[in-house]
């Protein structure tokens, strides 16, 4: 008897597997990652949170200001602080008790001046001190989300102590955002931010008819070189601003 073996048991290849699309899960990439290949850029968003004014030198407590609602560990408050007087000016400020970084602006009487802080908070307190005799003070406060540092892209500031207008030139990146914070003073005055950025606050009466502030900003902006950014005031007189914008994180 002849003892043959069993031949092996020839089976085909496994058939794929067909999912749905809607059970496959998309591979995350880093930016970067594929050179050539576009990542998604948030744009910058700025949001006016607050403001307030008095009157008196020294150091001024203006107490718990809201910071805007936006939560992120790269959240930028930033402050315009600016004075009326013939011989003080703003000498330094703290945001949520940290002491502000100085963005733009000279530390003269009647300037405007931008100081900022990264914290992740919806309130706190803001301090101003103030250096030789001042008759006025008064803060604007904004909220800067998704910016890629608190350094800015770019600044301007000016003060003219006899005019009707005042412009400010500022670079703006692609998916960037600006503000600007203007100040003016001369006898029963009134302020507007005319061009360059959308007005959100406009205080015609500073402590009495003859000082006026205002603010604006805007975020996702296209890019530009030498926006100009102007307040008039009416009727002419003393009048500072200062602006700045953020670049995206790239």
């Amino acid at each position: 008897m002849v003892d043959l073996a069993l031949p092996e048991l020839w089976l085909p290849p496994k058939p794929a597997i067909i999912r749905p699309a809607r059970d496959i899960v998309p591979a995350s990439f880093l930016p970067g990652m594929f050179p050539g290949v576009a990542s998604s850029i948030v744009p910058v968003e700025v949001n006016y949170t607050d403001t307030a004014f008095r009157t008196g030198d020294g150091t001024w407590d203006a107490g718990t200001r809201s910071f805007g609602s936006g939560v992120s560990a790269t959240k930028r408050v930033i402050v315009a602080a600016f004075s009326v007087g013939n011989s003080g000016a703003v000498a330094s400020v703290s945001i949520g008790g940290g002491a502000a970084t100085l963005l733009v602006g000279s530390l003269v009487s009647n300037a405007v001046t931008l100081w900022g802080v990264t914290l992740n908070a919806t309130s706190g307190n803001v301090t101003v001190t103030r250096s030789g005799t001042i008759n006025r003070v008064g803060i604007i406060v904004w909220e800067v989300l998704y910016s890629a540092s608190l350094t800015p892209h770019h600044t301007d500031d000016d003060l003219n102590t006899s005019t009707a207008s005042l412009s400010l030139s500022l670079n703006i990146p692609s998916k960037g955002a600006a503000l600007a914070g203007f100040r003016g003073n001369s006898a029963s005055n009134t302020i507007s931010l005319s061009a360059g950025l959308t007005a959100r606050v406009t205080q015609n009466t500073f402590d009495n008819a003859n000082n006026a502030y205002t603010g604006g900003n805007d975020g996702n902006m296209s890019a530009q070189t030498g926006r100009t950014i102007t307040a008039t005031l009416s009727p002419s007189g003393n009048i500072g601003g200062a602006a700045a914008s953020w670049a995206p994180v790239s």
